[in-house]
């Protein structure tokens, strides 16, 4: 099973329901969850020519409903409304990073090859997840 596939069992298991939409411009997705309703991961359709990027956009959606609480589908009016976005999003990439990249593998492959474009393809998940994922080991 690859990466997409995990992920989209993911969403089955825990009940999300995964649409896929045409987003405004410059949304690849969202994650929603409402009182009463079911959790909603909506992907832009953009992204399903692009693997990389679909499981790039599903893993940290779904970081969000692993991590996240608060609403952030309305507009942020205050700068203390942007800091607490800032921080779901990072919490959300970092639940992403470490479910489909763990700490071994980033330290098995880094022995063989540095270079992170071979290493991302070796793990099946997008450079710059890799990326981020090696910057959170790098601050523990």
């Amino acid at each position: 099973m690859d990466k997409l596939e995990a992920l989209e069992n993911l969403c089955h298991k825990e009940g999300i329901i995964l649409e896929y939409a045409t987003l405004e411009s410059g949304i690849l997705g969202f994650y929603f969850k409402d009182e009463g309703m079911p959790h909603i991961i909506a992907l832009n359709k953009t992204i399903l020519s692009d693997k990389m990027k679909h499981i790039e956009v599903l893993a940290e959606e779904l970081g969000h409903y692993y991590t996240t609480c608060g609403n952030f589908t309305t507009p942020l009016l205050h700068y203390r409304d942007r800091i607490e976005l800032n921080r779901c999003e990072i919490k959300a990439i970092r639940w992403a990073c470490n479910y489909l990249i763990s700490d071994e593998d980033v330290l098995r492959l880094y022995s063989q090859t540095d270079n992170f474009y071979e290493m991302s393809e070796i793990l099946g998940v997008p450079y710059e997840l890799l990326i981020q994922k090696i910057n959170f080991m790098s601050l523990k």
